[in-house]
Protein backbone atom coordinates (compact mmCIF):
# COMPACT_ATOMS: atom_id res chain seq x y z
CA UNK A 1 0.00 0.00 0.00
CA UNK A 2 1.28 3.32 -1.11
CA UNK A 3 2.07 6.07 1.71
CA UNK A 4 1.06 10.11 1.01
CA UNK A 5 4.81 10.24 0.98
CA UNK A 6 5.32 7.92 -1.72
CA UNK A 7 2.43 9.57 -3.94
CA UNK A 8 4.38 12.97 -3.43
CA UNK A 9 7.53 12.27 -5.69
CA UNK A 10 7.82 15.67 -6.65
CA UNK A 11 6.62 19.11 -6.22
CA UNK A 12 3.64 18.69 -8.57
CA UNK A 13 2.40 15.61 -7.14
CA UNK A 14 2.67 17.05 -4.06
CA UNK A 15 1.22 20.01 -4.29
CA UNK A 16 -1.90 17.66 -5.53
CA UNK A 17 -1.98 15.23 -2.06
CA UNK A 18 -2.06 18.47 -0.55
CA UNK A 19 -4.98 19.63 -2.35
CA UNK A 20 -6.73 16.51 -1.69
CA UNK A 21 -5.94 15.98 2.16
CA UNK A 22 -5.65 19.61 3.38
CA UNK A 23 -7.44 22.43 3.89
CA UNK A 24 -8.34 25.37 1.73
CA UNK A 25 -6.12 28.51 2.46
CA UNK A 26 -4.56 26.97 5.37
CA UNK A 27 -2.19 29.80 6.44
CA UNK A 28 0.07 27.29 8.58
CA UNK A 29 0.13 24.63 5.93
CA UNK A 30 0.74 27.47 3.23
CA UNK A 31 3.49 28.77 5.23
CA UNK A 32 5.18 24.99 5.81
CA UNK A 33 5.06 25.07 2.01
CA UNK A 34 6.75 28.17 1.56
CA UNK A 35 9.70 26.81 4.07
CA UNK A 36 10.22 23.49 3.12
CA UNK A 37 8.42 22.87 0.24
CA UNK A 38 5.70 20.57 -1.08
CA UNK A 39 7.01 17.16 -0.44
CA UNK A 40 8.46 18.00 2.51
CA UNK A 41 5.55 19.33 3.66
CA UNK A 42 3.26 15.87 3.08
CA UNK A 43 6.22 14.09 4.56
CA UNK A 44 5.84 16.25 7.91
CA UNK A 45 2.34 15.57 8.05
CA UNK A 46 2.26 11.82 8.21
CA UNK A 47 4.93 11.13 9.99
CA UNK A 48 2.91 13.75 12.64
CA UNK A 49 6.16 15.24 13.53
CA UNK A 50 7.03 18.95 15.23
CA UNK A 51 7.38 21.87 12.79
CA UNK A 52 10.75 22.48 11.71
CA UNK A 53 12.00 25.71 12.93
Amino acid sequence: MSTLTDLARDKRSARMVLAIVGTPNHAPTGNLIARVGAADTVAFIENDNESPA
